[in-house]
């Protein structure tokens, strides 16, 4: 209660002084402005959408400790990977579920699980139950931390396909870079994820059990069925650099820059 008390006030005091408001998609700088008419407040100034970038895929460094642990998974067999922080809105609960029960119906022949990210809030029941389970225990589900760059770029590299079941993302950066390296990523129905992903992504809601399960068997199973999904990437994928992303924003900028400078001349 207190946080969101804190929030709105913040929300509030852009819209009476800010001059300008910039938001990381479509998705939301709707949102923003949703709120404010909910609110019957006028922003003072505009709101504009700048999406980030994808991240460009690089070479994986000859670096021991990261080739070690990379080659061990790959080891291991197949697997898909989940990158984010380990929290209650990204909904690793759904990726649970499902891998639970694939690990428990041996004859669903579905990759391993790879979670990538830094312990969040409201996930200890769930990584407790994790630590306890079958599939857990059998390092069908892995959480995986302190990830470097280098690491991070072989796991996209090497994995079978992504997952993004998020309740709501500003953007949907994970997703993006998977979609650089050319695999796809099953994303939530939801917020920015499918503007983040044009649209080349198969989507599901986010409470979606069934729809996520037959997709993530899909994929895992019909191999010319992903294959045509990375080739619709590489040909409808049209990904943005940063300096894309900054030039944008500087431009913004430097027109607010130069209208602040109309009004000082204006004064004197």
């Amino acid at each position: 209660d207190e946080f969101r008390g804190r929030l709105r006030e913040h929300l509030l005091g852009l819209a009476a002084n800010a001059d300008l408001v910039v938001a990381i998609s479509e998705s939301t700088k709707e949102d923003l402005l949703r709120f404010w008419r909910k609110e019957s407040v006028r922003a003072a100034g505009e709101v504009v959408a700048i999406p980030l970038a994808s991240a460009t895929p690089t070479a994986i460094v000859a670096n021991p400790s990261v080739s070690d642990r990379l080659e061990d998974l790959k080891r291991q067999g197949p697997y898909v990977v989940y990158v984010s922080t380990l929290e209650a809105r990204k909904n690793h609960r759904l990726l649970f579920n499902l891998w639970r029960e694939f690990h428990a119906e041996q004859q669903l022949a579905v990759p391993r699980l790879v979670w990538v990210g830094a312990r969040g809030w409201g996930v200890n029941d769930l990584l407790s139950e994790l630590e306890c389970s079958e599939a857990g225990r059998d390092g069908y589900i892995q959480v995986w931390r302190d990830v470097d760059d280098e690491l991070l770029q072989g796991l996209y590299a090497n994995c079978e396909f992504g997952v993004f079941p998020s309740f709501y993302e500003g953007w949907g950066l994970a997703a993006t870079e998977l979609l650089a390296h050319g695999k796809t990523c099953v994303v939530s129905r939801r917020s920015s994820l499918q503007e983040a992903t044009q649209d080349v992504c198969p989507s599901f809601h986010p409470c979606d059990h069934l729809g996520w399960r037959d997709e993530i068997l899909r994929l895992s199973r019909d191999h010319d069925y992903r294959r045509q999904r990375e080739s619709d990437i590489a040909a409808r994928f049209r990904p943005r650099s940063w300096a894309d992303c900054s030039r944008e924003l500087a431009s913004r900028l430097f027109d607010l820059s130069d209208v602040s400078d109309q009004h000082m001349r204006a004064k004197r």
